[in-house]
């Protein structure tokens, strides 16, 4: 069997995500990429941040747990 996948710490993705923007934006309107990129970091703070990151792979991750238990046919409370 696989192993599971290596999923990356919320700091790691976050870092990706802005750099990834950073990267779209200079593409696409370099003139105003640190004005757009400002809007985007204020519009989405949550998108963004390590630590609400690492909350949601957390719920992810308890989600994905309980449906495994669930298809064993165990009670999960």
């Amino acid at each position: 069997m696989l192993d599971p996948p290596k999923r990356w710490s919320g700091t790691r993705k976050a870092a990706a995500r802005r750099r990834n923007l950073r990267r779209r934006l200079e593409k696409a309107v370099p003139l105003f990429a640190d004005q757009f990129e400002e809007q985007e970091l204020q519009r989405r703070p949550d998108y963004f941040d390590p630590d609400s990151i690492e909350r949601e792979q957390c719920k992810k991750k308890l989600i994905t747990d309980r449906s495994k238990y669930l298809r064993a046919g165990k009670h999960v409370s």
